[in-house]
């Protein structure tokens, strides 16, 4: 009965599109890895069993990863934790994630489950927003007309143009 358990566990974390990993706090190795991780990573399961959260990050140390894994544990945490950080490939290559780390006792030693999922395409959207942002405030800020963006019941500007000010006398 048990096995099947575990196999069906497996097969139902497998199949999800998101990476997940359990890393051991104290060893920073990896107990457990997906099919995700694998796949997206390049390795084996086998390979990144022998690895650990500091042989995938493209930004942090092992002390970092590990400081922030104990972290978790802290009284004054809820064992939560959501951030953005990267995951470097087998071959190199860097993959910007987002990712919600889990405390958890696994057969009473300090883990963390991991689950990260690819966000390339919403940062390569929040950079051409912010592009496009940009374009339209210096195209309103050099139009021949005054214009100023406020909130319905809201008496401070959200955004006025310069000429705005100069018509209306108004500090920029």
């Amino acid at each position: 009965q048990q096995q099947v358990s575990d196999s069906f566990l497996k097969q139902a974390v497998d199949s999800v599109g998101d990476t997940l990993f359990i890393a051991d706090v104290i060893t920073m190795k990896f107990v457990f890895v997906n099919a995700a991780l694998c796949k997206r990573l390049g390795y084996t399961e086998a390979e990144l069993l022998a690895m650990g959260p500091a042989d995938i990050s493209a930004t942090s140390t092992k002390e970092m990863i590990q400081q922030r894994f104990m972290e978790l544990f802290k009284p004054e945490s809820d064992g939560k934790l959501l951030f953005r950080t990267a995951h470097k490939t087998e071959a190199g290559v860097v993959i910007p994630v987002e990712c919600h780390l889990s405390a958890i006792l696994l057969d009473g030693r300090r883990s963390v489950v991991s689950v990260s999922r690819d966000i390339s395409t919403e940062i390569e959207f929040e950079e051409r927003l912010k592009a496009k942002t940009r374009l339209l405030e210096l195209i309103s800020e050099y139009l021949p007309v005054g214009f100023a963006l406020n909130y319905r019941g809201n008496r401070a500007f959200h955004f006025m143009n310069r000429r705005f000010g100069q018509i209306y006398g108004w500090p920029n």
